[in-house]
Order: structure tokens, then sequence, then C-alpha cells
């Protein structure tokens, strides 16, 4: 459902003035509506960060949530490639602005919102709904695939191929190095048409962006792990960086559940060979989560509180 319905929304838009009123409409309705979410999810997750909290090292939760902040400023530099790769063009700062300003829509039902959010803008600015389709097809390949190839190179250089996650992950990667090279053949042929051709300079730069997004986000991840004496255990840091990533491609691919919610935490509950329970170490990987919350919560609240100080200062 989630593949569909991120497909299908540039295609759906049309350079009409109805479309442009209903789109300023859903504009004015989506931030408010996110935040409501954004909010009861926090609310709902109160007791897993209360025991994060009275169980955890607060230096190293963090400095998690710092590591965290930092992605959102690469993130964008990602999708100002898929667009030049596409045939468009936008500025960074355009890209981060939105990406910022979306944030809370990550916490609406259905895990898609954030990446329909920033659609929406970016059709308002001008991209073209066909390169837009592209960057949705493009983003969500590129996130899987470049997941699958770290982390499952990682996950089979410590499992080996004997054990079972070392064959999956043996798969995956093989899988993502060969839908990452058809990719722009695919969507010459059935997105962009002879009318639009993928670039390639801007596409293999876009990967190469991929690689610091996924170390910030392995490390943030590592670091909190490092909270709790006990979850690591004598596992190399490089192992828990490859499950971490590998887990999170997992989650990316079952489309039925959300953000991978739960499949994650399970995935690398499994594999973390750590001197707790299954369902503690599962708990705990769950736990970041809402550092990651905290972490959008407070980078979203001080874009919001700049924005006010610099139109009071304009008045």
């Amino acid at each position: 459902m989630k593949n569909n319905v991120q497909q299908e929304l540039p295609i759906v838009i049309t350079p009409t003035s109805s479309t442009s009123m209903i789109l300023k409409w859903a504009k004015g309705i989506f931030t408010p509506l996110a935040l409501g979410f954004l909010i009861y999810f926090a609310w709902q997750s109160y007791d897993i960060l209360a025991t994060v909290i009275a169980n955890a090292q607060p230096y190293f939760l963090i400095r998690a949530v710092f590591l965290l902040i930092m992605v959102h400023f690469v993130a964008p530099a990602s999708v100002v490639m898929i667009l030049k790769a596409c045939g468009s063009s936008i500025s960074y700062k355009f890209a981060l602005n939105t990406h910022i300003n979306r944030l809370p829509a990550r916490y609406l039902p259905g895990g898609i919102w954030h990446t329909v959010g920033r659609t929406m803008d970016f059709y308002m600015h001008g991209i073209k709904p066909v390169h837009l389709t592209a960057f949705v097809l493009l983003e969500n390949i590129m996130a899987v695939s470049t997941a699958f190839i770290i982390g499952g190179i990682s996950v089979w250089y410590f499992r080996g191929i004997t054990d079972i996650w070392g064959k999956i992950a043996v798969v995956g990667c093989l899988c993502s190095v060969l839908g990452l090279s058809l990719a722009p053949k695919i969507l010459n042929w059935q997105i962009l048409k002879s009318v639009y051709q993928v670039r390639y300079r801007f596409y293999l730069q876009t990967i190469a962006i991929y690689i610091p997004i996924w170390f910030l986000l392995t490390f943030a991840f590592i670091t909190y792990l490092s909270a709790f004496p006990l979850a690591l255990g004598e596992m190399s840091m490089l192992e828990v960086g490859g499950i971490y990533i590998f887990s999170w491609g997992i989650g990316l691919i079952a489309i039925f559940s959300p953000q991978g919610i739960g499949i994650f935490e399970l995935v690398s509950g499994n594999m973390l060979t750590a001197f707790l329970s299954l369902s503690s170490i599962i708990t705990l990987i769950a736990g970041f989560r809402v550092v990651t919350l905290i972490a959008d919560i407070t980078l979203w609240a001080l874009s919001r509180m700049i924005d006010s100080a610099n139109q009071f200062k304009f008045k």
C-alpha cells in the first residue's frame, strides 16, 4: 500500500487551478494534523521513554540525539541529487526547509506522509509530475538497496554463508546491486520515456551521499546502545552497525509495517547477542525510535522558533 500511494501521487496531481487550491488547502491542515499525531505518538511511548531514561547513561542519549539531528542536514542533499538525476533542480536550502517542516508528518498513520508532504511542496515549487514519480521511486530504491549492500556485506562477513542471516544478507546484497544497476534503465523506459533520461553522474553521486547518511544513523544507534552497559555484550561495533543497517533494510521492504515498526526491532533483536532476554533487547531497541522522535521534535521546534524570530524581526 505504501509504495502504491507514493507512486501514484505525482501522477494524480496535474497543473490545474483546482488542483493548486486543493494542495494549498491540504498544506494548511497537514502540519497541525501531523503535529497532533506526533504528540500522541510521544505520549504512547512514554513508558518506553521512562525506562530508557531511568536505565541509561544520559551522555550517550544526548549524543545520539545530536547525531540523528545531523542526519537531517545530510538527507536533503540526496533529494537535490535525485531530482537533478531526473532532470529537475531545487536548491539545498529549499530541500532542507521542506524536509524539516514536514518532520511531524512522519508520525501520521501509514508512514508515507513525510514523502507525500515533501512531494506536494516540490510540485508547488514547479517540479514536473513525471520527475516526482521518478523521485519517489528512486528515493525508496536508494534507501533499501544501500541498506542491504552496506549492512548485507557486514552481516555476511561476521555471520558467514552458513548462517541463515548470512545467506539472506548475501541474497539481499546481490539483488540490491542488480536493482541499483537496472533502476535508471527501467525509469527511462517506463517513467521518463524519451523526453528525459536519468543523468548517471548525479545518480552515482546520490548513491555516494547515502554512505554518510547510513554512517551517521549507525553511529547514533551504537551510541544509543552504549548507554546501556549490557546491551552490546562483546560484539564488534562494525557487526552491530551492520546489523542495524541490514535490519532497517528488512523493515523498509515490509510494506505491511509502516516504517518497519516491529520488524526492525525483531530482526535486530534476534541478531544482537546481548546479555539480555529477547523481549528486553527488543524493548530497548524500540527505545531508539523514541530517541529519534526527540531528535525530530527538537529540530522541528528549533526551526519554528527561528522562522518566528525572523518574521518578528522584519515586521
